[in-house]
């Protein structure tokens, strides 16, 4: 899987999620930027949206804007947060476990290499 696919991608904002939600701490903004994960702003749009509209995570606003055919995305960093269905959904789906197995098997060789 590559590193830049949509699963890889809504693996790791989901398990950053969840695991600043089990810490107590409050979401970064740039632990997850498009800068950080290696992609476009575009497609961190597109997945960000998926995401809230899939049930996955709150703090996420989309709005169609007249005489504009893309969708503006906006995220309250003070309130994004994973759902338990973003939970359920990061635990139960093979294909994000998979991922996230990849993920940490990456960081360890990468770990390892230094």
């Amino acid at each position: 899987m590559v590193r830049n696919d949509y699963h890889v991608i809504a693996a790791k904002i989901l398990k950053y999620l969840y695991e600043s939600l089990k810490a107590g701490e409050t979401v970064d903004a740039e632990s997850i930027s498009p800068k950080e994960l290696g992609i476009n702003p575009d497609y961190w749009d597109y997945i960000m949206a998926n995401l809230s509209e899939s049930g996955y995570v709150k703090g996420v606003v989309s709005k169609k804007m007249l005489r504009n055919t893309k969708t503006q995305i906006k995220v309250m960093y003070d309130r994004l947060q994973i759902t338990p269905d973003g939970i359920a959904y990061l635990k139960e789906n093979s294909l994000i476990a998979k991922s996230l197995d990849i993920i940490s098997e990456l960081n360890d060789f990468i770990d390892i290499a230094k």
